[in-house]
């Protein structure tokens, strides 16, 4: 392999790193401080209740209606229930974490 393609590919992947390990360095700041005041909408609501919690592969597979968030629900679906009820607006969380990595 060429080495300044080489040098080029690590700095990339250094530079990813850093981000991720800085953006999840900031939510592990700022989610105790949130304390329930994100709203929770009723799509992924609905998401968390009818696909998510039930699992992966029925997150991945299952839609019994049409769903523009299939990605989110595969996410939400990682999170254990007992999380989701001890704070709810934890079903935001992969929302708040995409929209700042893509915007």
């Amino acid at each position: 392999m060429n080495p300044d393609r080489l040098a080029r590919s690590i700095r990339t992947v250094a530079s990813i790193g850093i981000l991720i390990i800085g953006f999840l360095g900031f939510l592990i700041l700022v989610i105790p401080f949130l304390d329930g005041r994100i709203w929770t909408w009723h799509d992924e609501v609905w998401n968390w209740t009818e696909l998510a919690r039930k699992g992966l592969w029925v997150s991945a597979t299952y839609y019994p209606a049409a769903n523009n968030h299939i990605f989110l629900t595969i996410l939400q679906s990682i999170w254990p229930s007992s999380y989701i009820s001890a704070w709810p607006p934890l079903l935001r969380v992969w929302g708040i974490v995409l929209q700042a990595l893509l915007f």
